[in-house]
């Protein structure tokens, strides 16, 4: 435990008392009773090894929480006074003597938990402090990788900086889960969290690197991009530009001016350099290269956006003419090459062309085969579960070649429309009215055939039958005109009379005979 420099009544809080009172070495000791509330890893635990355990509140803790005849080490720079069935160690957990001593301690087994509740001496520099805690943590990490059993647990105290987030990060890739609170019993201006690893992977490798404090902690050097090299470039500010020199990596940087006209982002060449070195003379001498060009090579930093433009500008044009002139000058044979290599070319096109469609083809066939196996295979299945037979054979009739009019010629449509002129004439109907009348009949006629056979029920059943006008035969009569509906149930009213009358008749013979005659009804 690191030694503390603030010291007075501010520090002796309710925890402080409790601790006196109930007897714990520490206040400290109730941040482990609180953690071990929340995730209970104490019940279940043997062995334990605390790291910077003085001056042993959590052995104290520990010893009190788990199983009767567990294995308890504390470990520590300066002596711890000893605690009933407890060990303590004397030793810099930085150093492998102390690995040594602990392995023999838990005779060479797996711990279930290891604690970590170390601070370095916390002085004025607050940087310093809080990589020196990021630094003992991840060397009591280090330990727990060596004597942790796969899904352990690890519980550090760390401190609210900027190592903290690769310090976690390096946690969580060797634990299941990681959880980060602040018990309540620490103090509020602390700025202390512990970090709860539940499940430790216990992998069979450990790269070096993360378990090494300057690859963990180190800065990490971060890439510019295209646009914000450019932008650092073209930027205008309204005041004047402080001098505050170079980058430290990169003092001075020159290039060629080679470099720049053969580059493929002008702009980001321009951007990273300070200057451009003449080394080819002929494009200053061009007759298209102004005055100002090699004063404005001379210092890139110091150029507006127009200068910068011209430059461009400048670059673009002596390309387009060098190129011209490069073309007029090729001699006739390299242009019979070229010719030669284009359609070498475009034959080599031809063939990945006709390779595609090939490779098209036997895809589909391969689709095509697949399907026909599939339906092969659902065809096999049903036979099996006697959903089908092989003889089975299912007729259809096709309605379309019955009644298609593909097949009716000029003179049969010239007789049809005779016939339809001839039946109009006759009876003052369409084709079309004497379906529709059709089907009303026999629409009455299945109501009267079922109206029959519901009193016919209700008579030899002994029920009573009720005459309403409202009844089933009511629901079809949407389809047809309001004159032929209306005409339907006034002669359904007269009908539910008619047998109405009929039924009372036919109740008065049977009650004087005593027997009634169904067939004469």
């Amino acid at each position: 435990m690191g030694k503390k420099s603030k010291h007075g009544k501010s520090r002796k809080d309710k925890f402080y008392f409790l601790a006196k009172e109930t007897g714990f070495r520490a206040r400290s000791a109730f941040k482990l009773i609180q953690l071990n509330r929340r995730f209970n890893f104490l019940g279940s635990s043997k062995v334990l090894i605390d790291l910077c355990a003085a001056p042993g509140g959590w052995m104290q803790v520990a010893a009190k929480e788990m199983p009767v005849g567990s294995l308890i080490v504390g470990v520590d720079l300066v002596p711890i006074m000893p605690i009933p069935n407890c060990k303590s160690i004397v030793a810099d957990i930085t150093t492998e003597k102390c690995r040594q001593l602990l392995r023999a301690a838990i005779l060479n087994n797996k711990a279930d938990v290891i604690l970590h509740d170390g601070a370095p001496n916390v002085g004025t520099a607050w940087t310093i402090d809080e990589y020196s805690q990021a630094v003992l943590c991840l060397k009591a990490f280090s330990l727990a990788t060596e004597l942790l059993r796969k899904g352990g647990w690890f519980i550090t105290k760390v401190f609210r900086s900027r190592d903290y987030e690769p310090l976690k990060w390096v946690v969580s890739q060797f634990f299941r889960k990681v959880k980060v609170l602040k018990p309540e019993a620490s103090r509020q201006e602390s700025a202390e969290i512990f970090l709860v690893g539940q499940g430790y992977l216990d992998p069979t490798s450990i790269d070096p690197k993360f378990l090494d404090p300057k690859h963990v902690f180190g800065e990490i050097e971060v890439v510019k991009s295209r646009e914000t090299v450019v932008a650092s470039l073209l930027k205008q500010t309204t005041k004047r530009k402080k001098a505050e020199g170079y980058d430290d990596d990169k003092l001075y940087k020159e290039t060629s001016l080679s470099e720049f006209m053969n580059a493929d982002d002008p702009l980001q060449c321009l951007a990273k350099a300070n200057k451009i070195v003449i080394d080819r003379e002929d494009l200053l001498k061009h007759p298209l290269t102004p005055s100002f060009i090699r004063e404005s090579l001379s210092d890139i930093k110091v150029l507006g956006k127009s200068e910068i433009r011209a430059i461009l500008a400048w670059r673009r044009k002596l390309l387009a003419a060098l190129d011209a002139g490069k073309r007029t000058t090729e001699p006739q044979d390299e242009k019979k090459e070229e010719t030669a290599n284009r359609s070498a070319d475009e034959e080599e096109e031809v063939q990945r062309e006709v390779e595609r469609l090939l490779k098209d083809e036997q895809k589909a066939t391969k689709k095509r085969l697949k399907t026909i196996r599939k339906a092969r295979r659902k065809i096999a299945e049903r036979i099996v579960l006697k959903m089908e037979h092989p003889g089975d054979v299912i007729e259809e009739n096709s309605a379309g070649e019955l009644f298609s009019l593909a097949s009716i010629g000029g003179r049969d449509l010239k007789r049809l429309e005779r016939e339809e002129a001839r039946l109009i004439a006759e009876t003052g109907h369409s084709a079309s009215d004497l379906l529709v009348l059709n089907e009303e009949k026999a629409l009455k006629r299945r109501l009267l055939r079922k109206r029959a056979d519901d009193f016919r029920r209700a008579v030899e059943g002994g029920e009573y039958l009720h005459f309403d006008r409202n009844a089933e035969h009511e629901i079809d009569l949407g389809a047809l005109e309001s004159t032929r509906r209306e005409q339907l149930i006034l002669n359904s009213i007269s009908l539910n009379n008619l047998i109405f009358s009929q039924y009372l008749i036919y109740s008065e013979t049977a009650l004087y005979s005593g027997k009634p005659n169904l067939h004469s009804f």
